[in-house]
């Protein structure tokens, strides 16, 4: 599992921590520990036939379900790929395709959008498969469209919603208050 970092605004600190507290917690569920990565990715970090989940840190903790999804599709098809409402993607996961391939997705991840990967999905006539939506980034109306989101799986009391940390620090930014 290799999680791609991406640099957060020195405001967002403690939520980036909480963040990682939360995705650490829904990973070792799966038995997953990432291994961090800065991006760009240098080439060689994916081996061939080697099944691979990427993350970027910048996603929002995806909820176990989501997780679970990527690895039970990752059986079926050659490219597993989670788009973000922003039109990017918050991961992918492949299992059957070579190291170009990977490294090509890899390398597109952090600001290629959803239409860029489809470009190198169909170029590669790869089996893919677009996973559930998810959020990803920094700016004031993905924090608080993910705020809401987050306090409506915590109010359902839906089981898979684990990322009580990030929640935390998502209402203190809500709410204006001073974080600690």
């Amino acid at each position: 599992m290799i999680l791609l970092r991406e640099e957060a605004p020195a405001h967002l600190k403690a939520l980036c921590r909480a963040m990682r507290r939360d995705l650490d917690d829904v990973l070792a569920e799966f038995g997953l520990t990432p291994v961090e990565i800065d991006t760009p990715p240098a080439p060689g970090i994916v081996n061939a036939g080697e099944a691979t989940l990427v993350l970027l840190d910048d996603t929002f903790n995806p909820v176990p379900v989501l997780i679970e999804g990527m690895l039970e599709a990752m059986e079926e098809f050659d490219v597993v790929l989670g788009p973000s409402f922003d039109g990017r993607v918050y991961g992918a996961g492949f299992a059957s395709v070579g190291v170009d391939v990977a490294q090509e997705i890899l390398a597109n991840m952090p600001h290629g959008t959803i239409d860029s990967h489809r470009e190198i999905i169909g170029k590669r006539g790869l089996r893919a498969f677009w996973h559930a939506p998810w959020y990803r980034g920094w700016d004031s109306s993905t924090l608080k469209f993910a705020l809401a989101h987050m306090r409506a799986l915590e109010a359902s009391e839906d089981p898979d919603f684990t990322a009580i940390r990030t929640l935390k620090e998502l209402a203190t930014l809500d709410t204006g208050r001073e974080q600690a």
